[in-house]
């Protein structure tokens, strides 16, 4: 081996030793950013904990076979109950946003809520309206979304609100 190769690789054995840490750095800092945290939207434990009346929202699956697993409710105080990680959590009302006039269908209108660390957002369509002495009640899809930390979980769910 000559005296110039032998340099050569003298030179590059140093600039590879000096730079494993620098790779094991590279790996710690990636590792150290952890993924959001997720977040379960699951059915309600105890749907009657609130008074009758109110909304009463459900998974499309379970709106269509028109049992009553529902995933939110709320009452006529606008306070609610959603069930996050397997726990139903009571929410307080923050603000709501209805348009002007009786409902009518593709109405929009949003409420939100929040409890400890969590806020709560459901953004209403209206798709029927039933308001006749024998009816007074108002069909929605819908869609929930829940915050906590950076984690977030959205969920489409169908509905209705009235008596």
């Amino acid at each position: 081996m000559t005296k110039r190769k032998f340099m050569v690789f003298i030179w590059v054995s140093r600039l590879f030793i000096a730079s494993i840490p620098l790779a094991g750095f590279a790996q710690t800092t990636a590792q150290s950013h952890r993924a959001p945290t997720l977040i379960k939207v699951g059915i309600l434990r105890d749907p009657a904990s609130l008074d009758q009346g109110g909304c009463y929202l459900q998974l499309p699956a379970d709106y269509k076979k028109r049992n009553e697993r529902y995933v939110f409710r709320s009452d006529y105080d606008d306070n609610a109950i959603i069930n996050i990680d397997g726990k139903d959590t009571e929410l307080k009302p923050v603000s709501h946003r209805e348009s002007k006039g009786g409902p009518k269908n593709s109405d929009r209108s949003t409420g939100n809520y929040a409890t400890k660390g969590t806020k709560v957002r459901v953004d209403f369509v209206v798709n029927g309206v039933c308001l006749h002495e024998e009816c007074e009640s108002v069909s929605y899809d819908a869609t929930i979304t829940v915050i906590r930390g950076p984690g977030k979980q959205v969920v489409k769910v169908k509905g209705s609100c009235g008596s």
